[in-house]
């Protein structure tokens, strides 16, 4: 079993699973949120841990803006 760090939203505990033989995932037990399917556990548990630094990311009204991956609007569902 991979380590994963805590839930970026919430700080809640994570844990990995498959629900196909190459689908993996990681989610958070507390908010649900989780990573998009990978190949193997361990590219999940590593897409999981991957963390932008806080200077990398900034929001500015209903804009995202990720330094070097472009910029979002963000939709209210």
């Amino acid at each position: 079993m991979v380590k994963l760090l805590p839930c970026p939203f919430c700080g809640g505990e994570a844990y990995t699973w498959s629900d196909t033989v190459c689908e993996w995932r990681a989610e958070c037990k507390q908010c649900g949120a989780s990573s998009l399917p990978h190949t193997t556990e361990c590219r999940a548990a590593g897409a999981w841990n991957c963390r932008y630094l806080s200077n990398e990311i900034r929001l500015e009204g209903d804009t995202l803006y990720f330094e070097g991956l472009g910029t979002f609007k963000m939709v209210k569902a």
